[in-house]
């Protein structure tokens, strides 16, 4: 066994050296330079000068076109087979173009994106394909955007009272055509309450310890992804975006330090002598005040700031509603003459209580801005019971004679 081997590796050993040698760089050498044929998807394609005021539809803010392109490339068997899409970009040059062109993207038309892949040295040939490229005019427009109500939650303790500004606008450049529609159809930017951490509003509220809280909305929530114009999101840059911001208000309850009277409303066409027969007697919730019928509860109100209830005080009223020749009663909180109300609240806020919110807004808007917010918390006003829980009243008619008894929360 022993002489097998010896016979095998040490005779003539040098001349067995030098034939693996030179087997060895022949397998380099033809392994080099064999050549393959493989197709490349999915390749980018850049345009390079752009001439000024001239756009191509789909491309982007860094130059790149929304199209990939397929091509097929030969050259280094060693190279070409392990070739991928990120290995290669297509780079035109676009500042010899006028109008519309197609142009047959061949091998100086690449550029590798990798280190160890040379184009001139490894790649041989690319057989053409055609790029179409359509010129347009660059156009250049405002765009709307409407801030729409808020979705989500607000944070535990707060509610969500209004969002102010409701209409901002953003610059925007691309193609002609996609511009127009785009202006025509508007944005609609809607934050979620639920990304406001609360800890913020916390914060906010020991700071100023106002009925509101406003919580100015952070610059990255203002931007919109639009792939047929750029890339990269598009900021609103709308002067008054800065002023962006969501009102909270806390969902505490206040007491009601005043007696609701009580009125009944029958419809003109319903009421055939019903208004003169019908009247609302006496119970457990209602007293007669002063020859007027007044709620006999201790109620409480959520959702409402401490200066409106006291803007409103003796000037709402719960509205017994008959319909339908009393089939059909209910009822609802109803305001006496809520444009004084509405008039006292803005001037108020428009003096004594300008905070350093309201000084930002210019008057003319700042009043819009109060104005909503006092109809906010008309509509919003509802009756709470000490429990805190929603006042549920029901009524019955006998004999014409309206009762009105509450009915306990679940």
């Amino acid at each position: 066994m022993i002489s097998i081997l010896k016979k095998i590796f040490l005779d003539n050993w040098l001349r067995k050296l030098a034939s693996l040698i030179l087997a060895i760089v022949l397998w380099f050498t033809v392994s080099q330079s064999l050549t393959v044929t493989k197709t490349v998807t999915n390749i980018g394609v850049r345009i390079l000068n752009l001439p000024d005021k001239k756009t191509i539809p789909g491309l982007s803010s860094c130059g790149l076109l929304n199209k990939k392109m397929a091509l097929t490339v030969v050259g280094r068997k060693s190279i070409i087979e392990d070739l991928c899409t990120k290995d290669l970009e297509i780079v035109v040059d676009a500042a010899r173009i006028e109008t519309d062109c197609i142009i047959a993207i061949q091998k100086k038309h690449l550029i590798s994106l990798n280190p160890e892949i040379s184009i001139a040295d490894h790649i041989q040939k690319v057989y053409p394909k055609n790029l179409v490229i359509k010129m347009v005019p660059l156009f250049q427009e405002r765009i709307p955007v409407h801030v729409a109500h808020p979705i989500g939650e607000p944070p535990k303790g707060f509610q969500f009272i209004d969002i102010w500004p409701y209409n901002l606008s953003l610059e925007a450049s691309g193609p002609e055509e996609v511009i127009k529609k785009l202006k025509a159809r508007g944005l609609k930017l809607t934050l979620n309450l639920n990304d406001i951490p609360k800890a913020e509003l916390e914060k906010l509220y020991a700071k100023s310890q106002k009925d509101v809280v406003s919580f100015y909305v952070p610059e990255e929530w203002k931007a919109f992804n639009i792939p047929s114009l750029s890339d990269k999101p598009i900021y609103i840059d709308d002067a008054d975006s800065k002023l962006l911001h969501i009102d909270f208000i806390r969902s505490d309850t206040l007491p009601v330090h005043f007696q609701i009277p009580i009125q009944l409303f029958v419809p003109p066409d319903q009421s055939l002598g019903l208004h003169n027969s019908l009247k609302i007697v006496d119970s457990d919730i209602v007293q007669t005040l002063h020859g007027i019928k007044v709620l006999n509860k201790k109620l409480y109100v959520k959702g409402v700031s401490e200066l409106f209830l006291k803007m409103v005080t003796d000037m709402i009223a719960l509205s017994v509603n008959v319909t339908e020749r009393g089939r059909d009663i209910d009822w609802s909180i109803l305001f006496i003459n809520p444009n004084l109300i509405e008039d006292r609240y803005v001037s108020h806020m428009m003096t004594e209580a300008c905070d350093d919110v309201l000084k930002e807004i210019h008057p003319t808007l700042r009043q819009e801005y109060l104005r909503n917010r006092f109809r906010t918390y008309m509509r919003r006003l509802q009756l709470f019971t000490q429990e805190e829980l929603p006042l549920h009243l029901m009524i019955e008619l006998k004999n014409n004679e309206l009762i009105l008894k509450e009915i306990p929360s679940s």
